[in-house]
């Protein structure tokens, strides 16, 4: 029943069950009762293109005698005459979003943008500064949730390589027999009913498919230099950038990590004949390849995207976007040179034993250090870039960098 006072209006309802009127009587009843909040609706619809009429200095349409009834509340017809919206559905976002914020939040905030000037820019309406805050925030989340899981997907892979390296260097009795000649991480962890086995295959399997939910390199590297500018892309963000840089992200995000989530799942056995050689022959592709692709977008990112080596002993400005480089640049830099220095080894050494019969324990200790490192520091550098980003993450407001994104759009106001 319909109540007195403020609030929602509330439809009556019948005091004798539903299931006790004949279906026309039930449709007569309901459209009788939802008459007076349709009618409430349309007035209030109404109202909201006369204000979007206003703003546009357009004429209000209808009969004189309905133009009264059409006017809208106080409020709104204050909004609407302050304000630079452009249609309804905008006007309709501001008051949705004024109610969720608060009624006074966003006009202050478009207070604060006016940028020392009488008006502002004829863009920046109150819509406008709401979603370029939302879009900025969201960035924001984005970024931090990306750096989070890279460093955790680091810490897990470390830590999965230390039982069985500390196998494999003190109890060597433990280790497959045919080690000598594989010299592998994969030949040590094979069986994952070993602790060290499923050790190692929990860890690479979790790490892997956290870094390919999080996008991470969309998220926790700057823009390739050469192909970014501030006119096309005024958040400096890489999922805005050309469709090209944005397809090698992609490949970067997802290639590498399918591998290494196969490398974990389907072991490396010894001893196989038959059809189990398709597993080994799937880990032995995917592991080196996953491995090298990392280091090879690494590799693109430091030298083509940030231009980190050629600037790696200079102060001067190493793009125009981004300034001079940061000394993490410089260990990540410096991170890659001894990643692809792990990756020689191993390759070579590795080489060395597909054709040669190895009996030295050393020379197979070599080899698995040489893909343990490796491991680790391809998994490292986007650690050591979500640690960069976690470091000197924004310090401002959300709306701070909204007026500093207006700024850089307005540079004459």
């Amino acid at each position: 029943r319909q109540r007195q006072g403020s609030g929602p209006p509330v439809i009556p309802l019948p005091d004798a069950p539903m299931r006790c009127l004949p279906n026309t009587a039930w449709s007569l009843w309901l459209a009788a009762a939802l008459a007076p909040q349709l009618a409430v609706a349309t007035r209030v619809s109404t109202a909201a293109d006369v204000a979007v009429r206003a703003t546009r200095h357009e004429p209000a349409r209808g009969r004189p005698e309905e133009l009264a009834e059409q006017s809208p509340p106080g409020e709104l017809q204050e909004r609407a005459a302050g304000s630079l919206l452009e249609d309804r559905g905008s006007l309709l976002a501001h008051l949705s979003l004024s109610k969720a914020l608060g009624s006074t939040q966003l006009d202050d905030a478009l207070k604060g943008l006016v940028l020392d000037k009488d008006d502002p820019p004829a863009w920046v309406t109150n819509t406008t500064v709401a979603t370029l805050a939302f879009v900025v925030g969201f960035n924001r989340q984005e970024k931090l949730k990306a750096a989070i899981i890279a460093g955790t997907a680091f810490i897990g892979v470390f830590a999965g390589t230390i039982t069985s390296s500390v196998i494999t260097t003190c109890d060597p009795d433990l280790v497959p027999k045919d080690f000598k000649q594989k010299a592998t991480l994969s030949n040590v962890a094979q069986d994952i009913s070993t602790p060290h086995g499923r050790l190692w295959t929990t860890f690479l399997v979790s790490a892997a498919i956290m870094l390919l939910v999080s996008m991470y390199p969309f998220q926790i590297y700057r823009c390739w230099a050469p192909w970014v500018t501030r006119d096309v892309n005024p958040f400096v963000h890489p999922s805005m950038q050309w469709r090209q840089e944005r397809w090698f992200r992609t490949v970067w995000a997802v290639l590498p990590n399918m591998g290494f989530i196969l490398t974990g799942a389907i072991p490396s056995l010894s001893g196989v004949q038959g059809y189990e050689l398709v597993l080994t022959g799937v880990h032995n592709v995917c592991a080196p390849l996953s491995m090298l692709f990392c280091v090879l977008m690494e590799t693109v990112q430091l030298h083509f995207g940030e231009n980190a080596f050629l600037y790696f002993f200079s102060d001067e400005a190493a793009n125009d976007i981004y300034g001079p480089l940061t000394n993490m640049q410089r260990i990540r830099a410096a991170t890659v040179i001894c990643a692809w220095t792990a990756g020689v080894i191993f390759v070579g050494v590795q080489a060395y034993l597909a054709f040669c019969k190895n009996e030295r324990y050393w020379l197979a200790l070599v080899s698995y250090y040489g893909e343990v490192c490796g491991l680790i520091l391809a998994f490292a550098m986007p650690a050591l870039a979500s640690l960069e980003y976690l470091v000197g993450q924004e310090d401002g407001t959300v709306f701070e960098e909204v007026k500093r994104l207006i700024v850089h759009a307005n540079p004459g106001r």
